[in-house]
């Protein structure tokens, strides 16, 4: 397994400012992928991302399709993400006050700030399972915190910078994914793409994925949809996940 903190989080942290774009992030995915063929040429090469990470997933897999065996993805993020019609309506539905709808719709996507974005994901957090949903199993966070902290290749600095990190200052990437519609190069993916949606994921909207798998036809494409999760796993959607990633090892032996 080859656990990578991209370029500004966790031992990378790096201050990414307005200068940096997906592009830039895709080639170092592509770099990373050509340094562990170089150290393991005989090795298949199997990508799981989550959340942003599902963009690179899913943008890498068009340009390293020969060198890839196969993608399973969480929180499959294609388009509309944050500000759209189907996050006001959960927000809505949740009784969440008007005034703070009307200002999440408000907001100029031309002109975001980071403290919008904080402001729409915060109240997703509080007020929806959009993130995580309180149905939920979350026991297995614990585990992967204190296996972080006991790590030698880890400082406590290191941890901290999971979260609090470079990206901090960050909208140049926000405004590229606001304005992303990923869905054809979904739907035409050549390569074994397995992804796993939680039910109440509005920030990665699950209704949106299942619709383009479904109209896709496509064999390459599998989806499975995990009751009581949203678009943070919890141990019901991660052991999926796991069995996903299983799958795509022995069926690719």
């Amino acid at each position: 397994m080859v656990y990578w903190d991209q370029l500004g989080c966790g031992i990378n942290n790096y201050e990414i400012d307005d200068s940096f774009s997906i592009t830039h992030f895709v080639k170092m995915t592509c770099d990373l992928i050509d340094e562990v063929k170089k150290l393991f040429p005989d090795n298949k090469v199997f990508i799981f991302g989550t959340s942003w990470g599902s963009i690179l997933s899913l943008l890498v897999s068009e340009i390293k399709g020969q060198e890839i065996a196969g993608v399973t993805v969480s929180g499959q993020i294609l388009k509309n993400a944050l500000f759209c019609g189907e996050v006001y309506k959960t927000l809505e539905k949740n009784n969440v006050p008007q005034k703070i709808v009307t200002r999440i719709k408000n907001v100029d996507i031309e002109k975001i700030t980071v403290k919008d974005l904080q402001f729409v994901s915060s109240c997703l957090r509080k007020y929806t399972d959009a993130y995580i949903n309180k149905k939920s199993k979350n026991e297995g966070i614990g585990k992967i915190i204190s296996g972080l902290l006991t790590s030698p290749d880890y400082s406590l600095r290191d941890f901290k910078a999971i979260i609090v990190n470079g990206y901090k200052k960050n909208v140049s990437l926000w405004k590229e994914i606001l304005h992303l519609d990923l869905s054809a190069e979904l739907a035409n993916v050549k390569i074994p793409y397995s992804i796993i949606q939680g039910e109440t994921d509005v920030v990665a909207s699950t209704t949106l994925v299942r619709n383009i798998v479904s109209a896709s036809e496509n064999n390459n494409l599998t989806l499975d949809i995990i009751k009581n999760n949203g678009h943070i796993p919890g141990k019901e959607m991660m052991d999926v996940v796991f069995n996903r990633l299983l799958e795509l090892r022995n069926t690719s032996c």
